[in-house]
């Protein structure tokens, strides 16, 4: 390298030149780097365009995509290491030891990071054998959405509820519940009462059906006949029927919808019930119940009965007492001669005593000798 370059009247010295030849270079490294992944993603685009036109399979073309974009990042990813290292070499800095020691480093790291492998041995599993592609509707553990996108140790999943987002590593998958391989299906459970017919019921779901194919942006989504099961269960207040209808991966949502809309229509067409929940609540204890109620009236009327002839009989033998008192009474007053001639009086023979003492004794006291008058005959011999 000459030790100043001349450009007309102009003279660059050395450290700016060198300055100047590392940015010359690590605007070639950047250009290159540009480049082959321009060139990359054009021949990858290319090849896949190529492989998928042969194919008729919306599954195979899938798992292709999932492969695609897999390798994508991986030789990407690559590229960039690689323009790394150069940009590292022009500044003065060695790669050799720093390759040595991510070596090391990257066996102890590998000790250490054991779920990390097993996400990527996972993750290499799951895209070999194609358990799911991008695009996919599936539930993992517990979580369902659409697969936007897939790594080796990630795979990340799109609610269809409320747009969440969801990343699952791949080493924790122990089960995936994939509702768009190959076809699906829309499944029904129509509940009708029990006074219908049923064979009755599946005519008018067959005919529902036979609507829903004349529907000319419904019928490319349908791979087959409905198949109706029959009754299926007995319920609280209904019978339930079961059908399905075989569809291309993803269209059992918008066939279920329309397919209901068309059953509902036909139903209320033949005044076929489709019941509501009813609770009947019956009281076993409610005839004994009666009878305790009744068995408390007897009594109540017994003891009533009996609470009115004691005071009947408790009220006769105050007057047959009193009556007694007053006849004793006057007996010894004809004795000793103390009666006075109000009180002694003679009719046919027979001499009546009248006891006023008392009722003027006792007057507003209540019930009591005092409120009796007593007209006793007494024959005297």
């Amino acid at each position: 390298m000459h030790e100043f370059f001349e450009a007309g009247n102009m003279a660059i010295r050395p450290e700016h030149a060198r300055w100047i030849n590392t940015i010359w270079e690590v605007a070639k490294c950047t250009i290159i780097l540009v480049v082959s992944v321009k060139i990359y993603r054009w021949f990858a685009n290319r090849i896949f365009t190529q492989l998928t036109s042969k194919i008729h399979s919306n599954d195979r073309v899938s798992q292709f995509l999932t492969l695609k974009t897999i390798l994508s990042h991986a030789i990407e990813t690559v590229f960039f290491i690689v323009y790394i290292g150069n940009l590292l070499n022009l500044f003065g800095v060695d790669v050799r030891p720093l390759l040595a020691t991510a070596g090391v480093l990257g066996v102890a790291i590998g000790f250490g990071a054991k779920r990390f492998v097993e996400d990527v041995i996972t993750g290499i599993i799951i895209l070999l054998e194609g358990q799911i592609r991008v695009g996919d509707y599936v539930e993992i553990q517990g979580m369902e959405g659409t697969v936007e996108k897939i790594t080796l140790p990630l795979i990340t999943l799109r609610s269809a509820t409320n747009g969440s987002v969801y990343y699952i590593r791949c080493g924790y998958i122990n089960s995936i519940n994939n509702q768009t391989m190959n076809y699906s299906y829309a499944c029904f459970e129509f509940d009708v009462a029990y006074k219908e017919n049923v064979d009755h019921v599946a005519a008018v779901i067959k005919r529902a059906f036979e609507k829903l194919k004349q529907y000319s942006n419904l019928a490319h989504i349908l791979l087959g006949e409905i198949e109706i099961f029959g009754l299926d269960e007995f319920r609280a207040s209904s019978v339930c029927v079961k059908c399905r209808i075989k569809t291309q991966p993803k269209g059992q949502w918008i066939i279920k919808r329309a397919f209901n809309k068309i059953v509902k229509e036909e139903f209320d067409k033949e005044n076929i019930e489709i019941p509501f929940n009813q609770l009947v609540v019956t009281n076993t204890n409610a005839k004994g119940n009666c009878m305790k109620k009744r068995y408390i009236a007897l009594l109540t009327l017994f003891l009533l009965v009996l609470c009115s002839l004691l005071f009947y009989g408790c009220k006769k033998e105050t007057i047959k007492f009193y009556r007694e008192s007053a006849v004793s009474k006057a007996l010894n007053g004809l004795q000793d001669g103390f009666a006075s001639k109000n009180q002694i009086k003679k009719s046919s023979g027979v001499f009546i005593y009248k006891d006023t003492s008392y009722q003027n004794n006792n007057k507003g006291q209540g019930f009591g000798p005092g409120d009796i008058n007593f007209d006793l005959p007494i024959r005297i011999k």
